[in-house]
């Protein structure tokens, strides 16, 4: 897995703990399927942009956010 996709996953770990949401409600309140959602997050899969838009949209975050060192 490539660096940047480590970074994302994480970065989107970190924001689902701290607003104290799940993949699950994610994936729903973004329109990606918990599969897909669920691949990606473990590294099987990769988020275009679309989605990566959609993602940081339901989080309530810049998409630049999804992609800082150290948040």
């Amino acid at each position: 897995m490539k660096k940047i996709n480590k970074r994302l996953i994480t970065n989107i770990r970190a924001i689902l703990a701290k607003k104290d949401m799940t993949m699950e409600k994610l994936a729903f309140e973004s329109g990606i399927t918990k599969s897909h959602l669920s691949k990606v997050m473990s590294g099987q899969r990769n988020l275009g942009m679309e989605n990566i838009d959609k993602i940081a949209d339901t989080l309530g975050v810049d998409v630049e956010e999804l992609f800082k060192k150290n948040i």
